[in-house]
């Protein structure tokens, strides 16, 4: 299937380039999708802090091991694949956007406290990337 060209103002793609094996197709179809200036918003368990919240109440730290090497992740259902937060970035400017922001959501700490999720106050677990379309 050939996708749309130039059609789109936005393309969101919402937590999903970590679940595809080979992205950068999936990348690429978001992106040349775009009209130009059009805007790619997608967000990513971040990278560089994926210990889960029960480690973090057991531990009160989140390690990072073996960051650099790509692997696939088992979860509860399925997987996902770790890159580096560069991979993605650099995959990002390579095909034609600009970035525009990075965001790493912190969660309010009563919240966090109110639901033992002290983790997401302190570390994000997640990263929001917007970039546009260049040409």
């Amino acid at each position: 299937m050939v996708p749309p060209i130039n059609t789109f103002d936005y393309v969101v793609a919402n937590m999903v380039f970590m679940d595809i094996p080979d992205y950068l197709p999936a990348l690429r179809n978001c992106i040349i999708s775009l009209k130009r200036n059009g805007g790619l918003i997608f967000s990513l368990l971040h990278p560089c802090f994926e210990e889960s919240g029960s480690a973090w109440e057991k531990k009160g730290v989140v390690e990072v091991r073996d960051y650099f090497r790509e692997r696939a992740v088992p979860q509860s259902y399925g997987q996902f694949i770790h890159r580096s937060l560069s991979t993605y970035l650099n995959s990002v400017i390579q095909e034609g956007c600009t970035l525009q922001r990075v965001i790493e959501p912190q969660l309010d700490k009563t919240i966090a406290e109110l639901h033992h999720a002290e983790r997401y106050w302190s570390v994000p677990g997640y990263i929001v990337i917007y970039a546009t379309r260049a040409n």
